[in-house]
Parts: structure tokens; sequence; C-alpha cells
């Protein structure tokens, strides 16, 4: 019996992982789909924004740039959130303008996924020395727990920074090398909005009442997904190691200075030049709970979809569901031109996604949408929905399994043809470094097409993925 224990233990053990990680997300599933007719909460309750200003920024330097100035531009709050956060080179540059704003006596609070808190922060000694700081409020959202195993597949996938009451930094980046600055060879393309609020009151009785607009919408997301029950509080106790380590980053704060001057030197010039006035925005976000969860920003995408005629997305990855495929399809049949711009599978960062793409392929064509696979020299992980010449939709939401019922997702609903054109500029460019597939049709090779051919090893890794991945797929 003695020597059975362990078999039995290691038996239970991979069954507590199959069915938290797999069969729990598949069966509650089923319950949300049921709601998924029905209006969500949200939808009524969005606010319509016309106060705002805006400036795209698809370049990591000038995403990093203008994230340093907007901390430095603070005078009362900081606020961020961010999915992937590590202490590389752009991670400190990031700490180092956060500790010096709460020096000043900013109050900042900065919330991380658990997960990627426990893979890549919470045994960082300069991490562990910015925390110790009294103006800085750190926590971690969802950490992995034994005892909850089931919970670890609902991750926090929101990306932005938010300064007072004035203006915010919202998309698809993460706070890591691979978005932010020139730090690496290899890098992701990625897309975030710069959104600046204009101060608009109202008379109501009498008094000056300030009208609701997106930052605030935001703000008062935050606080529901700052106060939810699962989060983790993380603060070191201080040593002499952390106050090494907050020495070094008070350093550095002035390495920043000489590095990036356009975002220390004349802060407010560049935080309000080259913007764009917008007719509106909308903040639109998933459920904020750690558990599966009704779609309402695939929800909200799809009605946008049904007003218009023209619609491009550009999303890293596809992976659909039946019930997904079908409402691509309704909207093909009813006259929308639908086309999606994705990674080639021999250009693409995330495994899982291009070799699904390999799997569903034919499926996703028959739907009636246009792909464009795109070999862009890095990976492509901008999130946005391009629909006729005025609307757009930009934050962290992939056309997958996993952004419609499992993480929370932040969009921008963006009204503006000044936007949408310099989006759709952007887009063009890609869809000349594409194959561009449509059904019924011959495979088209855009101008600046450059193929690439997968390497022996890359084609028998992917064989043997395309079989693995079949039945976790809803998870990926």
């Amino acid at each position: 019996m003695g020597k059975r224990l362990p078999i039995f233990l290691l038996i239970f053990i991979l069954l507590y992982m199959i069915g938290s990680l797999i069969c729990y997300p598949l069966l509650t599933k089923r319950h949300v789909l049921k709601q998924k007719s029905k209006t969500t909460e949200q939808t009524a309750k969005e606010t319509i924004d016309q106060s705002a200003a805006i400036h795209c920024l698809d370049d990591n330097t000038q995403a990093l740039v203008y994230r340093l100035a907007l901390i430095e531009s603070a005078q009362h709050e900081l606020i961020m959130t961010t999915f992937d956060m590590s202490d590389g080179e752009s991670g400190q540059d990031l700490m180092a303008a956060l500790l010096q704003a709460a020096d000043r006596g900013v109050h900042v609070r900065l919330m991380v996924d658990g997960i990627n808190a426990w893979l890549k922060l919470e045994r960082s000694d300069l991490f562990g020395a910015f925390s110790t700081h009294q103006n800085i409020e750190i926590r971690f959202y969802n950490p992995i727990r034994l005892t909850k195993l089931w919970k670890l597949n609902y991750r926090m996938h929101d990306k932005y920074l938010i300064a007072d009451d004035t203006a915010y930094i919202l998309g698809g980046r993460n706070s890591n090398n691979l978005f932010l600055g020139a730090y690496r060879d290899t890098y992701n393309i990625d897309r975030d909005l710069y959104v600046l609020e204009e101060a608009i009151t109202t008379a109501s009785d009498a008094m000056q009442e300030k009208e609701q607009n997106s930052l605030q919408d935001i703000k008062a997301y935050f606080e529901k997904i700052w106060a939810q029950p699962d989060q983790k509080i993380f603060r070191k106790k201080e040593t002499q190691k952390t106050k090494e380590g907050l020495a070094l980053l008070r350093e550095h704060y002035k390495e920043l200075q000489t590095t990036y001057p356009e975002a220390f030197s004349d802060t407010e010039t560049l935080l309000t030049q080259d913007l764009i006035r917008v007719e509106s925005i909308q903040f639109l976000h998933n459920p904020l709970y750690a558990d599966e969860k009704v779609p309402v920003v695939y929800q909200r995408i799809c009605q946008e979809m049904e007003k218009g005629e023209d619609i491009l997305i550009q999303t890293p990855y596809i992976i659909c569901d039946k019930g997904m495929y079908e409402d691509l399809t309704a909207l093909c049949n009813a006259g929308k031109q639908i086309n999606i711009i994705t990674n080639a599978v021999e250009s693409g960062a995330n495994p899982w996604g291009c070799t699904d793409y390999l799997n569903e392929r034919g499926h996703i064509l028959k739907t009636g949408a246009g792909v464009y696979a795109c070999m862009a020299g890095q990976s492509l992980h901008t999130k946005t929905v391009l629909i006729d010449d005025e609307t757009s939709i930009v934050g962290s939401y992939n056309l997958d399994l996993r952004s419609t019922y499992l993480d929370t997702e932040l969009m921008l609903l963006v009204k503006s043809k000044e936007l949408n054109r310099q989006l759709r500029e952007q887009a063009a460019i890609y869809q000349e470094k594409s194959v561009y597939e449509k059904a019924g049709k011959a495979a088209q090779t855009g101008s600046l097409y450059e193929k690439k051919e997968m390497s022996g090893t890359q084609k028998i890794i992917y064989s043997i993925l395309r079989i693995l991945i079949r039945p976790i797929r809803e998870v990926l």
C-alpha cells in the first residue's frame, strides 16, 4: 500500500490539474453561452466621451517616451495596470519614473497580472525595492493558488496608464522590452492610444459638475478590479538591500533624462502636440472577475460591425469557436466586406496561435472573410478593428477564445475619420507584406511580401502541436 500511495497521489494531482485547467472552463463556458444573446449591463452604461483628443502610438520607442512623459506630468495620482512586466531595461525605466513621481508626493498604484508577476517580479530585487516606497501600492491580479487552480486560466490582460484626471494611454503593449523602447533586435509591433481629456463643465443648479468621460470610466473600472477579493498585496520590507535598490532606480532616473530628453525637458509640449480631435470615445471592457465571462467586448465589436460595410480586423492570431465562425459567416452573408490581417505562420511569435491557424484555416476562409497572412519582419501584436471610414476600435482584445471568454480585455471605440484614415494607411503597408486568401479566389501576393520558408525543425514541431492542441484550443 505504501508503494502505491505516491502513484495514487500523482494520479490525483494530474486529474486535479486537467479538471481545473481544461474541464472547468469548458463546462462553465456552456453556461455563459446561454447569456450571449442578452444585452449586457455594461452596454447600457457606456459613456460617450466627446471631450477628448488623441494621438496614436505605433512606434515602441515613442510609446515608452509618452509613458515617461505622462508619468512626469502627474501631480497627484498615477494608475498603471499591465498584463506582463519585467525588470529589464524598459521595466526599470518605468519603475525609475514612477519612483521619482512617488518621491515628489504622487500616489502610485500598480496592478500586474498574477502569473506574470510570479514569473518575473516577485523575486526581482529592484521591483522589491520599488515596492517599499510609502507612496506606492502594488497588487497582483488573481495570483496562483494551488487550492484554487481552476482560476489559473482567468488572466488580467489590461494595459493602461492614467495620470491624474488629465490623460491616459491604453492599448495592447505590455511593459517589457518586446513592446517598449529599442532594447531588442526582435520585438513586437503594437498600438496604443494616448488620450488627453479636456476639462468640460456644465452648470447645474448653480453648481459646476464635471461631465463623465472615458478617463473617469477607466478609473471607475480600475477601482472595482483593484478591490476584487482575489488580489495579492505586494510590499517588501525595507532593508539595506532595498535602500540600495531605490538608490539605483533614482540614479537611473537621471540617466533617463539624458537618454529621452523629449519626455522631460518640455513634457507639456510633447503631450499636447499632434493631437486629433475625435467625435467620441467609448470605453469597452469584459467582466473583471476571475472566472468564465460573458463575451461583452466581442459582442460590442460584432454590434459595431453590423452597422458597417467595409471591415478590417488586425489581430495577432485567430482562434474561433463554432459560434464565432457563425457570427463571421452571418456578417459576410449580409454583405459585409470583412478582411483580417494576422501573422503568417512563418513569422508569428505565438506557436499556439500559429498552430491553430494551420488546423483552422479552412474554417476561417469558409466564413467568407479574407485573410492577409503578413510577413512584417517582426511579429504583429496589434489589435484593431476598422469599420468603414469613421469607426476605430483599439485595445487589448485578440480575435481568440481567451480574449472572448477568459480574460479581462479593454478596447476604445473611437469615432474619428482622421484616426481611421491613419490606421488604414498603416494597415495598407502590412497588406502589401502579405499573402491574401479568400474562398473562391486565387491567392494574391502583396508587392512588399518576402517569402520565408519554415525550417525542417519548425515543420516537425508544428506537426506535433497540430495534434496536441486540438483538445485544449479553448484555453490557448
